[in-house]
């Protein structure tokens, strides 16, 4: 064999250099979001399935297989090219820090414990700016989206609570209570707002978070926002099936927490880009996992939810709290647009879109009941907020301009 005519297959090194170096400019430039953009992944689907067709053919036809000797070097080549490459990659993308370690994103997360009566409650996390915003984020102790509260005892200062899921959480704007808190203060109010907001928790957690740990700040007043959360509930709950049959119990965060043989591979840059992601679809985010949106309403989700924001009054009436129940905000509405549509997440509760527009509104109806027969005021968020995807980064989760609008509301409603 004459070697001297066998080149260095360039266009293959520039062909598996060129796309991984450009993809970590743009990522290192903040206009990709990692993990991987969609058109990478189609590329390389569109790769492996072409790289298996070949092999197929190669290996099955006998000028497939001469071809295979005789070009066994450049395959070689080929093949080194594409090794060695991915490995300075990976080794750049370490060195620079562009694709975060599990350390630093364990860090920088929310994350999530074991707790008795609810279905997990927040860690402390100290000062972390948000991924979409770049908002500090402070939670406590007690699982609190605040900085530091006064001691519960005698003040002079109004304490209010402002309790349910991520939608009150507030993960990518401001914090709505906050700001609320701040134009109380600014119109002369002295008031205390604190987000008691859990991303993943229905009214029942609110129930027993209020019962068991949070009626000991001795807060004036409780604003319920809850809605979301339980709907996913409505189409598994049943007489034979109650609520604490299908609720998920907290499981350890298996993106954050890296074991045997997957904990090596984390120290690749690479591997990391793609492997929570790749969880996230298996396991789903917060341990629920989409289902086919094919649900039907049942008869006992929708009383549950209203069971539980009666109870909720009554707890409140106990402790001497004031209760505001929620009309929800969110982006569905009957007229809304195709495009708008689409960003709404009907896997997550299982439902079709009109079937999740009659759970909305069986909620709104249960609110203004219960506020009507146990002397609670609501606040709707609905009225301004919902149909404006303006306001929303998706259904439930606000923008800026929403989480704005959602503490107009809400300071309005305290400031009366």
């Amino acid at each position: 064999m004459d070697v001297r005519r066998r080149r260095w297959p360039w266009a293959l090194w520039l062909g598996y250099f060129l796309p991984p170096a450009a993809y970590l400019v743009l990522v290192g430039s903040g206009r990709l979001e990692v993990p991987f953009p969609s058109w990478l992944r189609v590329s390389l689907l569109i790769g492996a399935a072409l790289t298996v067709a070949l092999l197929l053919l190669v290996l099955v036809l006998p000028r497939g297989r001469a071809w295979l000797q005789a070009k066994r070097l450049e395959l070689l080549l080929a093949t080194t090219s594409l090794v060695v490459t991915t490995a300075l990659v990976d080794l750049l993308l370490t060195v620079t820090g562009v694709v975060p370690t599990i350390e630093a994103k364990r860090q920088a997360s929310v994350r999530y414990g074991p707790s008795v009566g609810t279905r997990h409650r927040l860690l402390p996390l100290q000062s972390s700016p948000s991924p979409a915003t770049g908002h500090e984020l402070t939670i406590d102790g007690r699982g609190l989206r605040t900085d530091s509260f006064d001691p519960p005892g005698p003040k002079n200062r109004r304490r209010i609570l402002v309790m349910g899921g991520s939608h009150v959480f507030d993960r990518d704007g401001l914090n709505w209570p906050a700001r609320a808190a701040q134009r109380l203060r600014e119109a002369g109010k002295d008031v205390e707002v604190i987000n008691a907001g859990t991303p993943g928790h229905c009214s029942a957690d609110v129930l027993t978070k209020l019962t068991l740990d949070l009626w000991t700040l001795e807060p004036d007043a409780v604003v319920v926002c809850c809605a979301w959360n339980d709907i996913k509930y409505f189409s598994l709950v049943s007489t034979d099936e109650p609520y604490r049959s299908v609720i998920s119990p907290y499981t350890s965060d298996w993106r954050l927490a890296p074991q045997g043989l997957d904990w090596l591979l984390c120290h690749s840059s690479l591997y990391r880009l793609g492997r929570i992601r790749l969880i996230t679809s298996l396991r789903g985010s917060e341990g629920w996992k989409d289902r086919p949106a094919t649900g039907r309403v049942g008869e006992v989700g929708p009383r549950q939810f209203e069971l539980n924001l009666v109870a909720i009054c009554a707890v409140c009436r106990a402790i001497g709290a004031k209760v505001f129940l929620c009309k929800q905000g969110r982006l569905m509405t009957p007229g809304l647009d195709e495009q708008a549509r689409r960003r709404v997440r009907l896997g997550f509760v299982g439902l079709p879109y009109d079937e999740l527009l009659r759970a909305c509104q069986l909620c709104d109806e249960a609110v203004v009941r219960v506020a009507k027969a146990h002397g609670a005021s609501v606040i709707d968020f609905g009225r301004v907020l919902s149909g404006h995807p303006e306001y929303f980064n998706d259904h439930i989760h606000l923008s800026e301009k929403g989480s704005e609008q959602a503490a107009q509301v809400l300071a309005e409603a305290l400031g009366e």
